[in-house]
């Protein structure tokens, strides 16, 4: 019936998820980062709020001096993990160090600064 069908098709797409972050992790690797974030951005398209594809996006975009479109994954993975823990932000309780730390956000923010002056 239709239920049966959606459940077998979540699981298939959970599967589809895992094989494709670990062919991305492989195609890291093997320095092949083109192919490594095309699976990362299939991945994502599927469930946005993958964080280990949108980490080793993020560090492949780095690698590879790209940027604007780091910056744009550093924002995302912020929002999500500001998203995950909206509670103990507000109340002002503990909460895990955020997933990307200052340093690297001015790091990123130091090139995508200059390049958009140049434009």
């Amino acid at each position: 019936g239709e239920y049966d069908d959606s459940v077998g098709t979540s699981s298939l797409s959970r599967q589809l998820i895992t094989l494709m972050n670990n062919r991305s992790a492989m195609y890291e690797k093997a320095n092949m980062p083109e192919l490594a974030l095309e699976d990362c951005s299939s991945i994502l398209e599927l469930e946005p709020n993958h964080t280990k594809a949108r980490t080793r996006k993020l560090r492949i975009l780095e690698a590879l001096q790209r940027w604007y479109e780091a910056l744009v994954e550093i924002c995302a993975v912020q929002l999500l993990f500001m998203q995950a823990n909206r509670t103990n932000i507000r109340m002002g309780l503990p909460t895990p160090p955020p997933p990307v730390p200052q340093s690297k956000m001015e790091q990123v923010l130091t090139h995508v600064v200059p390049e958009q002056v140049q434009k």
